[in-house]
């Protein structure tokens, strides 16, 4: 398994263990998801994202700008999580 693979799984079951608790925004509107097998799924709105839009976050990680996620699902969300030091700590 290559080192980025191996990164992404990792920070794939941070992810799904941080199933229910409260992320934030860049600007500061607070969410949960509940992680399941191969996406999330907001809870403050309809919506999912699935893995694999988290590998490309991933692959754009570090970045202060939300902006540079805006082609993915569910970008501000998905920046919310990946900027997160509970789920970033020392991948990125």
């Amino acid at each position: 398994m290559s080192e980025r693979k191996a990164g992404f799984e990792l920070l794939w079951s941070r992810v799904q263990a941080h199933s229910g608790h409260s992320f934030r925004t860049k600007t500061g509107v607070e969410f949960s998801y509940e992680a399941y097998d191969r996406y999330v799924h907001l809870n403050n709105t309809d919506r999912n994202i699935s893995a694999s839009q988290f590998g490309e976050g991933f692959e754009l990680m570090p970045t202060e700008r939300v902006a540079d996620l805006s082609a993915l699902q569910g970008y501000a969300y998905l920046w919310g999580i990946l900027m997160d030091s509970r789920i970033r700590q020392g991948l990125y």
